[in-house]
């Protein structure tokens, strides 16, 4: 056997789908991917909330 039919085997082959199936899964890749780009906004706002609260309560502390 030469090379390229060594490369060959190396590529997996591709599954036997529908585009139905194709499209299905595509659309739950896509929701699974936006509800962890909400998830990571939301826990981004609450540390921001929590470092301008922690400023806050230094800078009336230290006004006083």
């Amino acid at each position: 056997m030469s090379f390229a039919g060594h490369v060959y085997d190396m590529i997996p082959s591709l599954p036997d789908i529908s585009a139905e199936e194709f499209e299905e899964i595509d659309r739950q890749v896509k929701e699974r991917e936006q509800g962890e780009k909400n998830y990571f906004f939301r826990a981004k706002l609450v540390m921001l909330c929590f470092a301008v609260g922690v400023l806050l309560l230094v800078w009336l502390i230290s006004s006083l």
